[in-house]
């Protein structure tokens, strides 16, 4: 058994694999497997991890048929041999000492979660940042969860260190058409899973634009895939018991997911979920922009209002809400 697996999702990643694997290899912490899952790509992707796989020992390849980002995570997690997991996404890579600062967190204080800071690299240098937090902290699960809700946190599953053991029948069960946000799912179920989780100053995530990716490029042609990721989140809040404590973060991040999407699909509004999750987030919803969404999903007429509005402060400001 080794101390960390480091899977790695791939799919038609021939251009930035190879820049990924190589940062990997050259972590000065050194116990470690490398999983390659090829999620189905049609391009040269398989090939080049099986090159490298046929030069180290540690990287191991596996193939399965297309079924997104969740799917080959928890395909990765079935086969690690490691204590710890970390994800890294193909057209990312992280600094030589990832693994290592993780690491001594996790002995030094006896985590089952270790959170670093993630840098992203824009293809304008100007726009470099560092997404981090305002002090190193060790926090139970309960605090995580909330800083989780309110984005004190890292939402994504790279950038961390996750005891293989926090893994669970909960962890990866999202409809396939979830493809946006599964990531704070994952990382929700964990959480209540862990006894100790921490959060370290040192950045151990290199996060680099890629206009082609999911995220960039995600298109919000039905409300299915909120109704079933955020049916999900309350399903495995309840059967931890703290439902009720998380509520009015619950129906935030829902309210405002909802409005996100109908902003993008105007069509979304007609939709009876849309309706029916605005009336119930009224009676949880405490700051005013919360009412104010809820109160626009049952007045559809409001949301075009406040679309015109957006666009006017964009052309004169250069910036718009949602």
């Amino acid at each position: 058994m080794c101390k960390v697996s480091v899977i790695v999702p791939v799919y038609n990643a021939e251009r930035f694999i190879g820049r990924c694997v190589k940062s990997i290899i050259s972590q000065t912490f050194q116990d470690y497997e490398l999983l390659l899952v090829d999620d189905g790509s049609h391009d040269s992707s398989l090939r080049i991890c099986q090159e490298f796989a046929d030069k180290d020992t540690r990287i191991k390849v596996f193939h399965k048929e297309n079924g997104g980002a969740s799917s080959t995570r928890k395909y990765g997690v079935e086969h690690a041999d490691g204590i710890f997991v970390t994800f890294v996404d193909a057209d990312d890579c992280i600094p030589d000492n990832a693994l290592e600062d993780l690491l001594r967190a996790v002995d030094s204080y006896d985590l089952d979660i270790a959170q670093g800071e993630r840098r992203f690299i824009s293809h304008d240098p100007k726009k470099e940042t560092i997404t981090g937090f305002t002090k190193e902290e060790i926090c139970d699960s309960k605090t995580y969860v909330n800083y989780l809700f309110r984005g004190y946190s890292n939402c994504g599953p790279c950038a961390s260190l996750f005891r293989r053991t926090l893994f669970d029948k909960n962890t990866f069960d999202l409809a396939s058409r979830v493809d946006i946000n599964e990531d704070f799912y994952m990382n929700l179920c964990l959480a209540l899973n862990a006894q100790k989780i921490g959060l370290i100053k040192s950045v151990v995530y290199n996060y680099l634009e890629n206009e082609d990716s999911v995220t960039h490029n995600y298109s919000f042609t039905s409300i299915l895939p909120q109704k079933h990721l955020y049916g999900q989140i309350k399903k495995v809040l309840v059967e931890h018991h703290c439902f009720d404590t998380f509520s009015k973060q619950y129906y935030s991040r829902l309210i405002n997911s909802i409005s996100s999407a109908c902003f993008h699909n105007k069509g979304l509004l007609t939709d009876p979920y849309v309706r029916k999750i605005a009336k119930e987030s009224q009676q949880f919803t405490g700051s005013i922009s919360d009412k104010a969404l809820c109160v626009m999903l049952l007045n559809p007429w409001l949301f075009f209002v406040f679309a015109m509005a957006n666009k006017i402060r964009q052309f004169l400001f250069g910036y718009r809400i949602y």
